[in-house]
């Protein structure tokens, strides 16, 4: 933060009366009961009977791909074969998601983990969430699940399970802070591979992130 912005928060919390370093109860207690009674707005309608099929319906409208699997074994399975139909390499660079560490991973398929670097062509990881509203997936930064393995790999797999799917993008929110005591360094939202028209107005996919990415649904 820039000494400019402290100097100026710092001018108005004096001129509230607070003190630089803590908010007042009254405040904190004022805020935790309207985050506890949002009011809700106007949301669209979602046709579907099963709100994974109004995911996967927005997901592949934007060139992303959805494969439902029984179980979590059926996962190396389904990423080995996006393997083999796009050339990549089996070496995964993958975070430390319970649900990417819990797959049962073949022989042959090499993993590291930790940061993604420009010589990393596939990740894998897990995700915060799912929106069924938007075909978007919430993905959280830690210790264990470094924001460059959403953006660096030309290749992105994703693992949810199914009960991770929320029907609106409000309801995030309210997970995140039921999940996290304190909010996590990024939250990212992911809709679709990364694409721009800036150039003659062609599309482009991969311009500023993943060229493809691989939605794999667990336990539908």
């Amino acid at each position: 933060m820039s000494d400019a912005r402290v100097a100026i928060l710092s001018r108005v919390r004096e001129s509230l009366g607070w003190d630089n370093s803590t908010t007042p109860l009254p405040i904190r207690e004022a805020l935790a009961v309207r985050f506890a009674s949002s009011p809700k707005a106007i949301r669209p309608a979602i046709p579907e009977k099963d709100p994974w099929d109004r995911f996967v319906a927005k997901l592949t409208a934007v060139a992303g791909e959805v494969v439902r699997v029984p179980k979590l074994a059926e996962v190396p399975k389904v990423i080995i074969q996006h393997l083999d139909r796009h050339g990549l390499p089996y070496r995964l660079v993958t975070t430390r998601d319970t649900i990417v560490t819990n797959i049962p991973w073949p022989k042959g398929i090499t993993l590291h983990h930790g940061v993604a670097t420009d010589t990393d062509r596939v990740s894998v990881t897990g995700a915060f969430a799912a929106v069924a509203e938007s075909g978007t997936l919430v993905l959280c930064s830690g210790e264990h699940t470094p924001t460059t393995l959403n953006f660096l790999p030309e290749d992105h797999i994703v693992v949810v399970r199914a009960d991770q799917l929320v029907s609106y993008m409000e309801e995030v929110w309210t997970r995140i802070r039921a999940a996290f005591p304190s909010w996590p360094r990024t939250v990212n939202f992911i809709t679709g591979p990364s694409r721009t028209a800036d150039i003659e107005q062609t599309m482009q996919l991969g311009a500023h992130g993943p060229r493809r990415l691989l939605v794999i649904v667990v336990g539908h």
